[in-house]
This record gives structure tokens, C-alpha cells and sequence, in this order.
């Protein structure tokens, strides 16, 4: 549904964000406090893996770029 995925893409994009200033990963934090204003962003299991998954992916393609720079 909507909720979810919209919840799924601002949790990624705040970890990105969090990654490139501050070098750290919080996504228990980020859905936590996420879940304050909407509790529909993050409901299952599978939504929150999915975060780690996307994250993975993106900290293993950063990898991958930093090795060609």
C-alpha cells in the first residue's frame, strides 16, 4: 500500500542522508520516530527489512564507486 512504500522511500532517504553527514545507520530510530506522525509508514517485518535491504544495496554500490574514483 501507499503508507508503506511512501514510508519505505523517506526511511532510506533520511539513512542516506544520515550516512553521508554523519557516517552512522539508525533505521530503528528513524522508523521510531516516523511512526509518531504516521503509524501506517512502517507496518510489517518485510517493510523494515526492506529498508535494510535498500541500504545494503545502496552502501554496496558506494563501495563499488568509491574503488573506480
Amino acid at each position: 500500500d501507499g503508507a508503506s512504500r511512501s514510508g519505505i522511500y523517506v526511511t532510506v532517504c533520511s539513512e542516506i542522508n544520515r550516512i553521508k553527514k554523519r557516517q552512522t545507520i539508525h533505521v530503528f530510530d528513524t522508523v521510531k520516530n516516523m511512526k509518531v506522525s504516521n503509524p501506517n509508514a512502517i507496518r510489517t517485518k518485510e517493510d523494515y527489512m526492506m529498508c535494510h535491504q535498500l541500504l545494503n544495496c545502496y552502501l554496496t554500490e558506494m563501495q563499488d564507486y568509491d574503488v573506480i574514483v
